[in-house]
């Protein structure tokens, strides 16, 4: 994979909850950690939070963009944000 991309780090996943879960292992979030995510979201961003036994919080989402809000996640971040 990180041939044919050109990169000197590479890994392929089954789907993207697999990916999620490798790239929260990879951050080191674990048991109390919290991780921020849009609230308009499907399963897949949730699950893998949820199996490293991290807190998941939950920001609104812009009405305009359905992006998250910038502000909201300004106010969730704290020290066990990660």
């Amino acid at each position: 994979m990180r041939k044919i991309f050109s990169r000197k780090y590479a890994i392929a996943t089954n789907n993207g909850f697999s990916a999620i879960h490798l790239a929260l292992i990879g951050l080191n979030v674990s048991c109390e950690d919290e991780v921020i995510l849009p609230s308009y979201s499907c399963p897949a961003l949730l699950n893998p939070i949820l199996l490293q036994k991290a807190i998941p919080v939950v920001v609104d989402i812009e009405a305009n963009s359905f992006n998250i809000s910038i502000e909201g996640v300004k106010d969730k971040i704290n020290k066990r944000t990660k």
